[in-house]
């Protein structure tokens, strides 16, 4: 795992609780394991929580395919 993996999801799960407020463990898990996979990013809006799981958006998924 990259510095910059690590990075992205310390402040991926700090932005989200920021935004959404305090994050159960697994969301918290969740969230890092696709930062650190996928690189997605809370602060360009790839992600989103919605019933309890994290939804991938529309710009996320252009993102991972580019």
């Amino acid at each position: 795992m990259s510095l910059v993996q690590r990075d992205l999801a310390g402040t991926n799960v700090r932005l989200a609780r920021l935004k959404w407020g305090p994050l159960s463990r697994a969301a918290a898990t969740a969230l890092t394991a696709y930062s650190k996979e996928s690189g997605f990013s809370v602060a360009m809006g790839d992600v989103l929580p919605l019933d309890h799981a994290w939804y991938v958006t529309h710009s996320g998924l252009l993102r991972l395919a580019h």
